[in-house]
């Protein structure tokens, strides 16, 4: 395996909660590690109600060292239908 493989490829993820969605599969955690820069996982906002904090998980499906993870974020303003 090389330093730069992404070891999370299509493998199974799940978040504390899913945000909403039309269709309920463009929220869905595992779009976060499907390599598709289009797509992405939403969970619902932190900070409201009684919720303040978040997690996602992703299964490598095998014990592994980990010497570097990459998350990108999306500021999607006010409007998180998008």
């Amino acid at each position: 395996m090389y330093l730069s493989d992404d070891i999370s490829v299509r493998k199974n993820a799940t978040q504390i909660s899913t945000l909403i969605c039309l269709p309920p599969s463009i929220c869905e955690a595992t779009n976060a590690v499907d390599r598709n820069i289009n797509t992405c996982s939403k969970a619902t906002p932190i900070g409201r109600e009684s919720t303040k904090s978040t997690w996602w998980y992703v299964d490598l499906g095998e014990i592994l060292s980990v010497f570097d993870i990459r998350i990108q974020f999306k500021d999607y303003g006010p409007d998180l239908s998008k």
